[in-house]
């Protein structure tokens, strides 16, 4: 008796499992599938509304179920895709009508679910969406995600701020993300660089507020500004001769007169490389680096001089920079052939490399 009960139960536990798999198995391959009915309905459900002027009450609750989700956020986005080459014009017109869905879905998720916040944000600078006539309510929600310290919500904030093309919206985005406590994105830079709007306005906007800035905003701008074909030397020199300038900004001034001469500013480019204040060591590295594009007596002579400072980097910036100046092996002879061995090997060193460019170019 006690063996046929056995049987019995072993009979019905594989009865079990085989009608488990039976509705699972199709069940979890389908929701992979690219094709799954999950999908198909989804999508059916998404047209029904799509080129309606406006939206029903009933469809924006289904989104807001939905859009919840991340299964069907990225069906979401996929949708979004297909629709964007179909018929540009009709997916913008859809994008504005349900804009208010999105602001509040996204507002309700940053707590919650960081990720999901920062999935519109994502969605506006990937396909290029609300880039005429802004809504207000986009602009609002983008102002409150840059203020956040999750790091992807921050950093895609940023480049769909970037992505409308307009200055002033760039302006007001550096000014929050200045005053939050936390990072500055790292994409912020690139985003300034690659600016599709009216660059020039942007950076006149920025440098005209740049003394509102902390220092790490400041530096991040001059080093954007540095990588432009527009003149701002004359801006970035008023920022330079500011009395008690931070050390980071003062190097970010430097290394933009190196990429942009301007005699206006030498000698206080002079007065960094000369200085023997071991507390600027970093500028005075940094400065002699850039005095090698102001070739005349007197940065020859301070550069010379340098070739004798104990820090390393300065010696070495300043042998580079008489190499751009046109120096030559035969006038470090004295140097080559003096007792400071250390001197004389970063010297040979520095010659063979510019022998090999020279070679290289030719």
């Amino acid at each position: 008796m006690t063996v046929q009960r056995l049987i019995a139960i072993y009979i019905l536990i594989c009865t079990a499992i085989i009608i488990y798999s039976i509705f699972t198995i199709p069940y979890f391959r389908g929701i992979n599938r690219p094709d799954s009915f999950y999908k198909r309905r989804f999508y059916s459900r998404l047209m029904s509304e799509f080129h309606k002027d406006h939206i029903s009450i009933t469809y924006k609750y289904f989104l807001m179920l939905k859009l919840v989700r991340l299964k069907y956020v990225s069906a979401f986005d996929e949708f979004l895709k297909i629709q964007c080459k179909e018929d540009r014009n009709a997916t913008e017109k859809y994008m504005r009508n349900i804009s208010s869905l999105l602001v509040s879905v996204t507002l309700s998720a940053i707590q919650k679910n960081p990720v999901l916040a920062a999935f519109f944000p994502y969605l506006i600078y990937k396909n290029g969406f609300y880039r005429e006539n802004t809504p207000g309510n986009v602009i609002h929600m983008l102002r409150r995600l840059l203020s956040e310290k999750d790091y992807y919500i921050r950093e895609n904030a940023v480049t769909a701020v970037f992505s409308f093309r307009k200055p002033a919206l760039v302006e007001q985005a550096a000014l929050i993300l200045n005053e939050s406590d936390s990072f500055i994105p790292a994409n912020f830079l690139q985003d300034l660089r690659d600016f599709k709007g009216n660059k020039e306005e942007m950076y006149n906007r920025l440098l005209s507020v740049h003394s509102s800035f902390m220092p790490a905003m400041q530096k991040t701008i001059i080093d954007s500004v540095r990588e432009s074909d527009i003149d701002y030397r004359k801006e970035i020199f008023d920022i330079f001769r500011i009395p008690g300038i931070n050390e980071a900004v003062a190097a970010s001034c430097l290394q933009y007169f190196e990429a942009h001469k301007y005699e206006k500013a030498l000698l206080v480019i002079v007065s960094y490389a000369s200085s023997l204040d071991t507390k600027h060591i970093e500028l005075a590295s940094a400065a002699s680096a850039t005095l090698g594009m102001y070739p005349c007596r007197l940065t020859t002579q301070i550069l010379f001089n340098n070739l004798s400072n104990k820090n390393g980097y300065i010696a070495y910036n300043s042998v580079v920079s008489l190499l751009k100046q046109g120096f030559t092996y035969i006038d470090f002879t004295k140097y080559i052939d003096g007792p400071d061995k250390g001197l004389s090997n970063m010297i040979l060193q520095c010659l063979s490399a510019e022998d090999n460019n020279y070679k290289r170019g030719n």
